[in-house]
């Protein structure tokens, strides 16, 4: 994970994203929280992950514990 913001968060993943949908789940708590988004933009394997609700004023999480979930 890269640039974590409030409004989004940029993805590097270990496998091909062109399957990738369009919408995710995405959480830092292991799924206790869940936060809707969707990819922005993909560049190889990179991927722009907005958050469809801001993060802030809070973005006291732990970004090594950070998971996504595929939506279908």
């Amino acid at each position: 994970m890269n640039n974590v913001t409030g409004l989004g968060v940029c993805i590097e993943f270990a496998f091909s994203i062109a399957e990738l949908p369009e919408t995710v789940d995405f959480s830092f708590d292991n799924f206790r929280t869940i936060h809707s988004c969707k990819i922005i933009w993909r560049e190889g394997n990179l991927a722009g992950v907005a958050f469809e609700r801001p993060l802030w004023p809070s973005l006291a999480v732990d970004v090594r514990r950070a998971k996504l979930r595929v939506v279908k």
